[in-house]
């Protein structure tokens, strides 16, 4: 099994020309030539070595490493069972594991809405995900051990409002301020 942190970025997420890490096509030079030259032609429109904003492979590389824990602001009673926390930048692991409470109801990483109170509320959520060592594979590996080398862990509390699903209509039209 190859472990991600032995894998060069390139082979996880593409090369990336555009990525704001990357050097300028004439950096380091003192007459101005080149210095970096491409062995395939760069996307149309992309420069080598920009430095005005983080490419599209740089965030996503920010999320993988730094995670966050994500949740929805409002759920709707009685429409089913909905997410409550989510690990953003982590949609690919299979081995997450997520302990929540809203409110008073103690569940995993989704609530089953007809169970809800409708009004305001706090979800408070504990979500494990292994560390990201040399014996994890990324993505969509069929591994499902834990390494002995440590665990994420990401805890904390959120206000959720819990509405009556009559108001759907309502936030589909809503205007966006």
């Amino acid at each position: 099994m190859t472990a991600i942190n032995s894998l060069p970025q390139a082979l996880v997420f593409g090369y990336d020309y555009d990525s704001v890490m990357h050097y300028g096509a004439t950096a380091f030079s003192k007459s101005g030539a080149a210095t970096i030259t491409t062995l395939q032609t760069p996307p149309p429109g992309v420069v080598i070595g920009q430095r005005t904003h983080l490419s599209t492979t740089d965030i996503a590389s920010l999320n993988v490493l730094y995670p966050a824990r994500r949740h929805p602001p409002v759920l709707f009673r009685n429409t089913g069972v909905q997410r409550v926390v989510w690990l953003g930048g982590r949609d690919q692991d299979i081995d997450v594991r997520f302990s929540c409470a809203v409110g008073s109801l103690n569940t995993t990483q989704t609530v089953n809405t007809a169970l809800l109170t409708e009004g305001p509320t706090t979800t408070t959520c504990t979500v494990n995900s292994v560390f990201w060592a040399l014996d994890y594979t990324y993505p969509n590996t069929t591994e499902t051990g834990w390494t002995n080398n440590g665990i994420e862990s990401f805890t904390g509390s959120s206000p959720v409002m819990v509405l009556n699903p009559g108001l759907i209509a309502v936030f589909q039209t809503a205007p966006v301020l």
